[in-house]
C-alpha cells in the first residue's frame, strides 16, 4: 500500500535519513581537520604559481636578449665580410692585368684568386664602364650587367657600392 500524505513516513525512508545523518557528522570532523592543512597549502600553491610565472618571464627576457647579441653579432660579421669584400676589390682593382684591360691575363689572375678564398666567393669578375664582363674567375661568356643596381649605384657615386640578393643570369 502506498503511502499517504497523511501516513509517516515508511520505515526505509527513516533509516535512509539517519544514515545521511550519522554520516555527515564524521564529514565535518574531516574538515576541521583538514581546513589547516589547505590554509597552508594555498599559499605555498600561489608562491609555487608565482615562482613559475616569474622564471618564465626570465626565461624569455633571457631569450629576447640572446636573440640581440646574436642579431648584433651577425651584423658585425656581416660589416666585417662587406670590407673585406670591398678591400679585396680595390686589390685586384690595382693588378696589372685589371689596369691594362688584358682580359686573359686577368680571368686567369681571378682563376688563381678564387680558390684561397675557399668557396667565399663563387665568382670574381670585372666589369667595363658599359657594364660589359670584361674577365671572370670561372665565367668565360660575355655577360652584359649594366641593369644591374649595384653597377649603376657604382657608377654614379664612384664608390664601392653593395647590391641585393639576386639569382646570376647563368644559375
Amino acid at each position: 500500500m502506498p503511502d499517504s500524505p497523511t501516513r509517516p513516513p515508511c520505515r526505509a525512508a527513516a533509516l535512509v535519513a539517519l544514515f545521511a545523518l550519522a554520516s555527515s557528522a564524521p564529514l565535518a570532523g574531516e574538515l576541521r581537520i583538514l581546513a589547516p592543512a589547505a590554509l597552508v597549502a594555498i599559499p605555498a600553491i600561489a608562491l609555487l604559481l608565482y615562482t613559475s610565472f616569474d622564471r618564465r618571464q626570465q626565461a624569455e627576457r633571457s631569450v629576447a636578449q640572446s636573440a640581440e647579441r646574436l642579431a648584433g653579432l651577425k651584423a658585425a660579421h656581416q660589416e666585417r665580410f662587406v670590407e673585406g669584400t670591398r678591400q679585396l676589390l680595390i686589390a685586384v682593382s690595382q693588378s696589372r692585368d685589371v689596369r691594362e684591360g688584358d682580359s686573359e691575363g686577368c680571368s686567369a689572375y681571378l682563376r688563381q684568386l678564387l680558390p684561397q678564398f675557399g668557396g667565399t666567393y663563387r665568382n670574381l669578375g670585372v666589369l667595363d664602364r658599359q657594364g660589359m664582363l670584361i674577365c671572370s674567375g670561372s665565367t668565360r661568356v660575355a655577360t652584359d650587367l649594366s641593369d644591374r643596381s649595384y653597377f649603376r649605384r657604382a657608377l654614379e657615386t664612384r664608390a664601392f657600392a653593395v647590391g641585393e640578393y639576386i639569382v646570376g643570369r647563368q644559375t
